[in-house]
């Protein structure tokens, strides 16, 4: 089984990687730990296994905001609580999280929930250093939810809002 092998590979890589996750700079290392978390993630999801997918998207992205999440028994790799550099981070921080927003879009008792996610990405994009806009593939999911919500001014907004991330605005293209 092919999904067995890619597991049992991470789980490899995170007994490999946990001596130097632990003693290495978390702004040097916590995208290894969290690429890590994030192929655990991909594999759950292509088992059908939603929840258990985000458990380690939880992980990968509390790897690198150098936080624990709450269920960290899920993680690969025993996370650590110090102080990250969300700069050096950020925009492996923002693909993280909305692809843990696409992951949640794919059960349907989860949609607002991943509606309310992808809307907390978009807004904080703003937020973060050294990131450019959003590729229209990262929000593709996000897009289809709006698309299929109902219809109303708050989601009117946040369509606007999430094509003015895929892009310069029009606005600052006029100058």
């Amino acid at each position: 089984d092919g999904l067995a092998d890619a597991e049992q590979a991470i789980a490899n890589a995170g007994n490999v990687a946990a001596g130097p996750i632990g003693r290495i700079e978390p702004a040097r290392i916590g995208w290894l730990h969290s690429a890590i978390e994030r192929q655990q993630g991909r594999i759950h999801a292509r088992r059908g296994d939603v929840r258990s997918a985000l458990a380690s998207f939880d992980c990968a992205v509390a790897a690198l905001r150098g936080s624990v999440p709450g269920n960290s028994g899920a993680c690969v790799v025993a996370p650590i609580s110090r102080e990250a550099d969300t700069s050096a981070t950020s925009a492996l921080l923002l693909e993280t999280q909305l692809e843990r927003a696409s992951i949640e879009s794919r059960d349907p008792a989860l949609r607002e929930s991943a509606l309310a996610d992808y809307r907390a990405v978009v807004g904080g994009i703003a937020n973060l250093e050294g990131v450019g806009p959003v590729s229209q593939a990262a929000l593709e999911r996000y897009f289809d939810l709006l698309a299929t919500a109902t219809p109303n001014a708050a989601r009117n907004e946040e369509f606007f809002s999430a094509m003015q991330s895929i892009g310069e605005p029009a606005i600052a293209r006029e100058y």
